[in-house]
């Protein structure tokens, strides 16, 4: 159940600043049914959403924390530090969505030990936005560059610079939730050692892929 397809635009917009940090916002909605539910925002971008369980085959009644995996779908995060996909209060479940976003951001705690980045193993793939995949959606980010999206396509985003991409993100693995990032249609790997480099999650692929622009891989 994504919120918002369920119950429209939310109501409130509620400012995280002091007790979150700067940037995030949480939304809910009036609609009885939504009791409970909260999406999580960064920047005006949708991370995921908590919504109240009942008792069932997964255990006690409580909230799950669920990552939003392009605008129609998602998964339930599960908390590696208590093992649980069900947390007791909302704020708890806020609090796994908030840490696993995070953490993802930062490509130093996907893979750690890694200094510099290279492109190996080339793939022949193409960029996104030649796949035929649709209109985007597009977010400009703080760097010029622009982060784009496919909402029925959420195993792939790209970057651009001036209209064209620089590189992109592809999902390697469903069950696993780890993702690639390519440049040149090549992966981007430890130089050390020329492995191509996996992170858990689009977020953390995404921090990977800057990385590499950073340290001028590629043309962007």
């Amino acid at each position: 159940m994504i919120p918002t397809l369920r119950f429209g635009e939310p109501d409130r917009l509620d400012d995280l600043d002091l007790t979150v940090g700067e940037g995030w916002l949480l939304a809910s909605w009036d609609d009885p049914r939504a009791e409970d539910v909260h999406q999580l925002l960064y920047r005006g971008r949708p991370i995921g959403w908590t919504a109240p369980l009942p008792d069932g085959p997964w255990g006690q009644a409580g909230h799950i924390a669920a990552k939003h995996r392009g605008s129609k779908a998602a998964v339930v995060l599960t908390d590696p530090a208590s093992g649980t996909s069900t947390h007791r209060t909302v704020g708890q479940a806020l609090d796994v969505l908030h840490r696993t976003h995070t953490e993802q951001l930062r490509p130093e705690r996907a893979m750690p030990g890694v200094q510099r980045l290279a492109l190996k193993r080339p793939t022949g793939w193409s960029v996104p936005s030649d796949r035929g995949l649709g209109d985007p959606d597009r977010e400009a980010l703080d760097d010029g560059l622009v982060h784009l999206t496919w909402p029925d396509h959420p195993g792939v985003q790209e970057l651009q610079h001036g209209g064209q991409p620089v590189g992109w993100i592809e999902e390697y693995d469903v069950q696993r939730g780890t993702w690639t990032a390519l440049i040149d249609s090549s992966l981007v790997a430890d130089a050390a050692s020329g492995e191509p480099l996996r992170c858990p999650g689009a977020e953390g692929a995404l921090a990977l892929l800057r990385l590499a622009l950073d340290q001028g891989l590629g043309n962007g």
